[in-house]
């Protein structure tokens, strides 16, 4: 909590982590590399992968840190060659995305976000808010269609919508355990 009064502080104690994490990655790829020439009977999903959770991840993807986002962007893009992953989570796409003609198409910002959003294979959104969808559309563009995206104001508390790239979408209800229930008051 008191490092996010210091955001400039907490980006880079954010990146920090980030880059440690990466080298830890990297290091259990190239065991499975060794471990896949040893044995060529393993497949990929026979391997240790790393999955790496950012909640609050405007925190971190915002302008005022243009290039701790294209840094972010260069990691999240190196994950995905070295078994591993990434799921960003945020609680608001205001600030975040921006419509298009907003800045310039060659904003390395701009840039960075569309590049993160368009590593995203498995993209799951709840409820959006109208405002949300244009700037969803200019992230997104080519990768989900209007009707998609218009779907995402119309879905009910609880229901999350799952757009697997290249492949198609999935919506679903989400169940919480009787712990969560309590700590974030169910869903209805």
């Amino acid at each position: 909590a008191g490092l996010k009064s210091s955001p400039n502080l907490l980006n880079a104690q954010i990146l920090s982590v980030l880059s440690l994490v990466s080298a830890d990655i990297l290091n259990n790829s190239k065991k499975c590399q060794q471990l896949r020439r040893e044995n060529p009977s393993l497949s990929e999903m026979d391997m240790l992968h790393y999955i790496v959770n950012i909640s609050d991840a405007q925190t971190l993807i915002n302008p005022k840190f243009e290039s701790s986002v294209t840094l972010l962007a260069d990691i999240i893009d190196s994950m995905g060659d070295n078994y591993a992953g990434v799921v960003l989570s945020v609680n608001s796409l205001q600030g975040l995305l921006f419509e298009e003609g907003a800045g310039s198409h060659k904003d390395p910002y701009i840039l960075a976000v569309k590049r993160i959003f368009g590593l995203m294979q498995y993209r799951v959104f709840a409820q959006t808010d109208e405002t949300s969808i244009p700037l969803l559309a200019n992230a997104l563009a080519g990768s989900m269609n209007q009707s998609e995206l218009e779907t995402l104001p119309r879905l009910s508390r609880g229901q999350l919508f799952m757009n697997i790239a290249g492949v198609g979408n999935i919506v679903f209800n989400q169940q919480l355990l009787q712990s969560e229930n309590v700590r974030y008051g169910g869903i209805e």
